[in-house]
């Protein structure tokens, strides 16, 4: 086991924030054509968002151009050797406003695994909020986008990657099987995958990371640094 704990020092000359308001997801072709549903919340204070898909990406960041909540969500039924398109009617798609929390949520409507892991089919979200918000971001199979927000944060992934920019407040990344990559992260930041590299930079506050098969990286960041690996090496600079 490796661990490293220590101060380390920052690089003034950070980049400015990114401002983009583009989803990488539809710029990268990681979805396409139209949104299957979308949702728009009214909002002009922090609320709790949470967002659930079995398999497929998820991105979330912050557009201070609207003044809701928008969430698109894309699906790509793919092909099923045996029952061609996927039937959409095995899956419960879930929009809801709670009060002060808002659910996204796709889940089979029976519980045998069964029902969704012989598909194809992948469920994909593009999150956009103009606020401050306490989100709980999770996904079964697939990689989670986030960048410029603000709050306490939760993105956890099964098997897939991480990947974060510009995110400040509380800040904790889990991934089973995937890598974990951010960058500019202010305040509470704490990052954990069982088989996976987890990289930082530009960053300050405190950082915990810890991977059991992997590499841990931290690059031109200040404040307290926690860092450990089982299987890997530490570098920090």
């Amino acid at each position: 086991l490796l661990l490293f704990t220590g101060v380390i020092g920052f690089f003034s000359g950070i980049q400015a924030q990114n401002s983009s308001t583009e989803s990488i997801l539809v710029k990268n072709g990681l979805v396409e054509g139209e949104p299957f549903k979308t949702e728009r919340f009214q909002v002009d204070h922090s609320v709790d968002l949470s967002v659930f898909t079995l398999s497929g990406n998820v991105e979330i960041f912050e557009n201070p151009d609207l003044d809701y909540i928008q969430i698109d969500l894309y699906v790509d039924r793919g092909f099923s050797l045996w029952s061609g398109s996927t039937n959409l009617d095995n899956y419960r798609i879930i929009f809801q406003r709670k009060r002060e929390q808002i659910i996204a949520s796709v889940e089979p409507k029976r519980n045998e695994s069964r029902v969704w892991k012989g598909d194809n089919i992948t469920f994909s979200y593009v999150v956009q909020t103009p606020v401050a918000i306490t989100s709980k971001i999770r996904n079964t199979k697939g990689d989670i986008y986030a960048r410029n927000l603000r709050g306490k944060h939760l993105m956890q992934a099964t098997v897939g990657n991480l990947y974060l920019e510009n995110l400040e407040g509380e800040i904790n990344a889990f991934s089973a099987s995937g890598n974990i990559t951010a960058r500019k992260m202010h305040g509470e930041y704490s990052a954990k995958t069982t088989n996976g590299d987890i990289k930082l930079t530009d960053s300050d506050g405190e950082v915990r990371l810890r991977t059991v098969t992997g590499n841990v990286e931290s690059v031109n960041g200040r404040g307290t640094f926690i860092a450990a690996t089982t299987t890997g090496n530490i570098l920090a600079s």
